[in-house]
């Protein structure tokens, strides 16, 4: 992770940040997944690395992500997600099956 370095604006006469590469993301995870991120997390501040974090666990991944995939053609690196990862994980997502506006599914499902 890069880390913020400031430099004296001479103009205002104020330090400022300089501009990073770091962005902030939101992203969507089933519970499993959460719990995994926070037990690794946990795993290795135990093991002496004290900004272990889900976040931290998270770059670390998509560093060795990229590392993997890199050199790969467009083929060989769709053939990694299928094999390793046949069908996303959403046998416990909700329905999404919906039946019109919110008073007509009230209407439909008889209240």
């Amino acid at each position: 992770m890069a880390k913020q370095i400031h430099h004296f604006n001479s103009v205002n006469q104020r330090l400022e940040r300089t501009q990073s590469d770091y962005k902030i993301i939101g992203i969507g995870l089933y519970g499993g997944d959460a719990a995994a991120l926070t037990k690794a997390a946990a795993v290795l501040k135990r093991a002496g690395v004290p900004n272990a974090n889900r976040s931290f666990i998270v770059q670390v991944l998509v560093r060795r992500l990229d590392e993997e995939i890199r050199t790969l053609s467009e083929d060989e690196a769709l053939s990694i997600f299928r094999e390793r990862y046949p069908r996303r994980p959403l046998a416990l997502a909700a329905s999404r099956r919906r039946v019109g506006k919110p008073t007509e599914r009230k209407q439909a499902h008889g209240r």
